[in-house]
Formats: C-alpha cells, structure tokens, sequence
C-alpha cells in the first residue's frame, strides 16, 4: 500500500468516526426520556444506560465535543498533508479545505444526524457502549473543560429558563395532533388535563346574579315550577338572603317529600361546602369528593355569596360541555 492510499484511508477512517460522533449527540439528544423510561420498564438495559448518561448531559456533551473536535483537525491534518504530497504545497493545503469541508458536511455531520433523528431511542441504544468507552478514554479532557465551563458560567452568571413546563407540553400535544399520533379528542382532553390546575374557582364559577336557588320557607308547590322551569337536578336553599345559602336539596328527595312523606323541606336539606374564588378547582373537586357532595358555595371577601361551583362545572374543564336531554343547547 502506497503512502497516499495509507493517507486516504486514515482520512476515511477519521471521517467515520466524526459522522459516529455526529449520529450520537444526535441520537442521544433527541432521545425521548419517557420512551427511555419505558424501555427501561420493558428490560432492556442498554435504555437504562442511555438515561444514566444521559443524567449528567453536560459531560456527554463535552465528551462527544471533544472526540469530535480531535477527529476532525486530526482528519484536516492528515488531509493537508495529503494534498499537499498530490498537487505542491502552494495549491495542497487549499484543495484539501474545500474537499474536506464538503466531505465533512455531507459525510460526517448531515447525513449521520439526520439518521440519527430518524430514531433517536434505537441509535443511542445501539451506540451506548461505545459512549461508555468514550466516557472513560475522555475523562481528564472533560473533567478540565467542565471546570473551565463552572468558571465560565460563574463569571458570565448567566440565568436558567424558568419558563413554565406546562406551555412546552400543550405544544408537544399540539405537535402530536399536527402529525396525527393523536386524534383531536384526545389533543383537547390531554391540553385540558395540563392547563386543569391553572384554573381556579373564580373561572368556572356560576355567578350570583345567574343562581337558581330558593328560600327555606318557598311553598312547596313554588319549589316544584322551580325545579321544572330549570331543568336542575339540585337547587341552593338560603335562609332570608341568597347570601346565606344554608344547604342544597335533590329533586329526588324532593318529589319523596311532597307526594310520600310530607313535611318541611328541612328534613331533606343536604350540606354544601364552602369555598373561595381564588381556590383551584382541583382543590375543590378533592373536597367534593371527600366530602361526597356535588356543589359548593363561593364566598366572596365579605363572606356573601360570589356565586356556586358544582362538581360538573369542574368535570367538563376536563372533557368539555356535558349535555343532557333536558338540557337547553
């Protein structure tokens, strides 16, 4: 073998391992760790690898750097050389930039991430062992530049993103609906579950002014146009002010009382809870369901009623409106 054929290879062989550098921090930074998790879950240890590496990302990074930074000028070297041995020194060095850049771009940094894009959890299982290697053989350099980079972030103090996780999955789902991994059904019912603790009572609320409720000493027969006019399956009882609503009665108990027992409608007053508008309504619904109720009274700052929120109120800002037959659309 000629001293050039011997050149071209080493070339060859440098370019290899700069696209093999390139695939890697591809692969393993577009890896999805929750896919990495369930593979995990699955048996499969090399997912497991790839997630412990992944822990310590900033020394993956400086690792897969700094092999790749030593291919490629080792690679420009010898190519130097090598041109320079094929057409002089003065044109060598010149024809070498150009052929190298372009074979680096095509061979070593395009093609191997965009293939590696393609199946980011597969390719850095695959490659986790050679990672490995790296890892060790480069310890000494990344451990001197992690510490240049400690100083470095120390002295530029330069702040983290602090920007809400929420709004980054709402867009991934938005994302999966685009490319439809997800039917739109389900996009809305996800984005619903993620913005639910967002939402306090004061947003879902049924203000005062739109409360069906009655007086304890309404007639009976008044209390059924109410409950036939409306639709409603439970209506707030007050006491002399819609500001003090002392409970809540069901249709059914109601229609008991008048045709069977008889009697006040304070026998078959059911309890509410009470609450403000500022509370989540995640609070409310864990209340509602310890509780075993289905409404609750909002309070406003001077103890009045701001209004109600019933367990369906909360429910549909997870699945949206809830109609049935007797409602009005």
């Amino acid at each position: 073998m000629t001293d050039n054929s011997m050149f071209i290879l080493a070339v060859v062989i440098l370019l290899v391992f700069s696209a093999m550098f390139s695939a890697i921090e591809t692969a393993f930074s577009c890896a999805s760790r929750i896919r990495l998790k369930n593979m995990t879950s699955d048996g499969d240890r090399r997912a497991g690898s790839v997630l412990r590496i992944l822990e310590n990302y900033d020394r993956f990074l400086t690792t897969v750097l700094i092999g790749n930074n030593i291919v490629n000028i080792t690679a420009a070297t010898v190519s130097t050389i090598l041109f320079s041995r094929m057409f002089g020194e003065t044109n060598g060095p010149s024809i070498s930039t150009v052929v190298l850049t372009i074979a680096t771009l095509m061979f070593g940094e395009i093609a191997p991430k965009s293939i590696a894009k393609q199946c980011p959890e597969k390719f850095s299982c695959a490659t986790v062992g050679i990672m490995k290697f790296f890892l060790v053989l480069l310890r000494p350099f990344s451990w001197l530049l992690s510490g240049w980079t400690f100083v470095v972030n120390h002295v530029v103090n330069v702040q983290e993103d602090e920007s809400d996780i929420s709004d980054e999955l709402i867009t991934m789902v938005d994302e999966a609906e685009r490319e439809g991994d997800l039917e739109e059904h389900q996009s809305d019912l996800i984005s619903n579950a993620i913005s639910f603790n967002d939402l306090d009572v004061k947003d879902v609320l049924t203000p005062r002014v739109d409360v069906v409720a009655v007086d304890m000493t309404t007639p009976i027969d008044e209390i059924e146009r109410v409950f036939r006019e409306n639709s409603f399956s439970r209506l707030p009882v007050y006491e002399n002010s819609i500001d003090n609503i002392v409970g809540v009665i069901h249709e059914k108990d109601f229609y008991e009382l008048r045709y069977h027992q008889r009697g006040p409608i304070r026998k078959i007053i059911k309890q509410v809870i009470y609450t403000s508008p500022n509370t989540a309504i995640s609070v409310v619904m864990k209340q509602l369901q310890a509780s075993k109720l289905h409404m609750a009274v909002v309070l406003d700052e001077y103890g009045g009623t701001d209004g109600i929120i019933t367990l369906e109120d909360i429910i549909e800002e997870l699945v949206g409106e809830i109609w049935d037959e007797h409602d009005i659309v």
